[in-house]
């Protein structure tokens, strides 16, 4: 009887220390979430952020307006865009710096196939189908409405964005930035014309009980001061985005080759005089790296995340928002939805 009690003793004792070692161990990462969330409502910005990669590029043709239409009435917090320009000046969203992955130049274009974006007009990208490659590469998501996809131009952007029930804000990168002299001025333009800076976008309230119906997020972050964020993996965008609009967020991207050629370290002390936050690669996002950043008062957006555990985990570690191809999923992780109707939203945006 004693030998049994005393083995009883000994196992509540071994949970008891079970039990506060997690705890103890929980300490740093829930006072991590915690300055986390500080910083990002200092900044307006909500947490954790659901920022669209290219849109809802899991369920449809990326960077295109059904992939975009879909994240905005799905509910993500951003619609993430990639910004480049045409030979003749006009701002488009595009992310690849040649065509071939997500177009059909190879048909239209055939001799010029292997050509940047910046060598063709606006006119001739036009005549490019963006959406076709997607149901041959992805035949279980396929809808015939994706053939025919024209590439967007900045102002067709900010047209969906303030068309939905909900009002996402904009998260724009400059890509290949160096390619590109005088972009950031040309974005700037564009949105101060649109009132995006220094201004008020048009948009109405979101109507939450439509939303509630379709089992979605109502998002309202246009109204917001946060309501436009640049981002760019090149420092002197943002630092130039900095000089000409410094009223608006911006983070600086971290790739696994810039961190090691860098250093975490330095990286976060050059980041802090220009940008509001970092956008690592997910695998850079390590509890004690995020600590880092927190205690120099930036937020961490990581990239791109898309499985459910990635999604929970980085959360636990105190990232303040994920970039993903699947918003809906990463809604459903954080508990901002219900079961989204998706073939109703699909009807209602006409694909």
């Amino acid at each position: 009887m004693k030998i049994k009690v005393l083995k009883i003793v000994g196992v509540a004792t071994l949970a008891i220390l079970l039990v506060l070692t997690v705890f103890w161990f929980s300490l740093p990462l829930i006072s991590q979430q915690r300055l986390g969330k500080e910083l990002s409502q200092d900044l307006g910005v909500p947490s954790p952020a659901i920022i669209a990669h290219r849109g809802a590029s899991h369920l449809a043709p990326e960077s295109t307006a059904p992939a975009y239409k879909l994240a905005r009435d799905i509910g993500a917090d951003y619609l993430e865009a990639d910004l480049q320009r045409t030979k003749d000046g006009v701002i488009v969203v595009f992310h690849d710096e040649a065509l071939k992955r997500t177009s059909d130049i190879e048909t239209v274009f055939p001799e010029k196939a292997e050509q940047p974006l910046s060598e063709f007009t606006y006119k001739e990208l036009k005549q490019l189908d963006t959406g076709g490659w997607f149901n041959e590469k992805f035949p279980d998501q396929a809808r015939d409405s994706y053939v025919g996809l024209n590439i967007l131009t900045l102002d067709e952007l900010i047209d969906i964005a303030e068309s939905g029930n909900n009002n996402p804000g904009l998260y724009l990168e400059t890509k290949f930035a160096d390619k590109y002299p005088g972009i950031e001025k040309d974005i700037i333009e564009i949105l101060e014309r649109r009132g995006w800076i220094d201004g008020k976008p048009k948009f109405s309230d979101p109507e939450r009980k439509v939303n509630d119906k379709l089992g979605v997020a109502t998002v309202n972050v246009m109204e917001r001061d946060s309501r436009l964020i640049f981002q760019s993996f090149y420092s002197h965008s943002i630092e130039e985005f900095n000089s000409l609009a410094p009223s608006v967020l911006r983070v600086t991207l971290i790739s696994k080759d810039i961190e090691e050629k860098y250093g975490w370290e330095n990286i976060i002390e050059e980041t802090v005089a220009t940008s509001d936050g970092i956008g690592p690669v997910g695998n850079l996002a390590l509890p004690w790296r995020v600590n880092k950043v927190h205690k120099k008062g930036l937020i961490v957006h990581a990239y791109t995340i898309n499985s459910p555990f990635q999604m929970r985990i980085l959360h636990r570690s105190g990232v303040d928002g994920i970039f993903t191809d699947r918003p809906e999923l990463a809604l459903e992780v954080y508990d901002r939805t219900n079961q989204i109707e998706l073939d109703k939203i699909f009807h209602n945006i006409g694909y």
